[in-house]
């Protein structure tokens, strides 16, 4: 949408251009009411996204309510507080981990959780020669994301691995 009204020659006021990405619901009201193209259909395309970006808002909504009650639920509410006793996880990235991984007690000890989350360096390895290196391209991507997200709000609050 934003290269949409760059490309109409429209400029986005400093205040809602944010590091983040995120739109706020006073930059939609803005994109509404306070652009201004000099043909009809031009507005009425901009209307057609706008309209586009608020029902998946509404979708992204009616999910994360819909897994915020099942987090509240008997059968997952014991782990899902389990998970979230870890500074930095809220429910949302309680709720992921505990679908990836199931039972904990399904992994031996944390080297095998290590591996089948893909947080184990690459090794290329021969009888004479030991080449260790970056993390390995093998795991579940989106938990070594959480983890490094998760790493990030671990430093907000002072701790450093």
């Amino acid at each position: 949408m934003k290269s949409f009204l760059y490309f109409h020659g429209i400029s986005i006021p400093a205040e809602y251009l944010k590091k983040n990405g995120h739109w706020s619901k006073k930059f939609i009201k803005w994109l509404k009411e306070g652009t201004v193209f000099p043909h009809p259909p031009e507005k009425e395309a901009l209307n057609s996204l706008i309209l586009n970006v608020e029902n998946l808002y509404a979708n992204l909504k009616e999910i994360n309510n819909k897994i915020k009650l099942l987090c509240e639920s008997d059968r997952y509410r014991k782990n899902i507080i389990l998970y979230q006793s870890i500074p930095g996880l809220g429910w949302l990235s309680s709720a992921f981990i505990m679908t990836h991984i199931e039972d904990i007690k399904r992994f031996r000890n944390t080297d095998h959780l290590s591996s089948y989350i893909g947080l184990i360096p690459n090794n290329h390895s021969s009888g004479e020669k030991e080449c260790i290196g970056r993390i390995t391209f093998r795991g579940v991507a989106a938990l070594k994301t959480i983890s490094d997200f998760h790493q990030f709000n671990l430093a907000d609050w002072g701790i450093n691995f």
